[in-house]
């Protein structure tokens, strides 16, 4: 039976050196709410505060923008 024992490795000992979390956001979050139409291979959308209420006005004007008018 083959058993791990303790020893060098090639990784160097001690901490990583990490830079701290940034959890605090000083200008909010933003995201990209968009759509892929696979047809026109297009791409398109807006860059918008996080809020419910921009979420909701993106998948609206994703829905205006179907020229048919079907759902999404």
């Amino acid at each position: 039976m083959i058993r791990p024992q303790a020893g060098t490795g090639w990784a160097p000992a001690g901490r990583p050196r990490r830079l701290p979390a940034n959890y605090h956001k000083l200008h909010g979050v933003r995201q990209f709410h968009g759509c892929y139409s696979v047809g026109d291979d297009q791409l398109w959308g807006v860059v918008r505060r996080k809020s419910a209420a921009n979420t909701l006005a993106a998948l609206k004007s994703i829905r205006a923008a179907r020229p048919d008018g079907a759902p999404i």
